[in-house]
């Protein structure tokens, strides 16, 4: 799972791990970003997802 700005410039891993189908929740140190839009990609399958996500301090 990587992080993106609003511009697709690489911010960070967050998790690089296999885990089985299921819910998780993932916690992140968010402190060094500003606000504004980031980007959540997973890759799963030979498959990706990208979620929008708001970061507001």
């Amino acid at each position: 799972m990587e992080l993106y700005d609003s511009k697709g410039a690489f911010i960070s891993e967050i998790l690089n791990e296999f885990r089985t189908a299921g819910s998780y929740e993932i916690n992140y140190n968010a402190s060094a970003l500003s606000s504004g839009i980031y980007f959540c990609t997973m890759n799963f399958s030979g498959n990706s997802r990208s979620i929008k996500i708001s970061l507001i301090k």
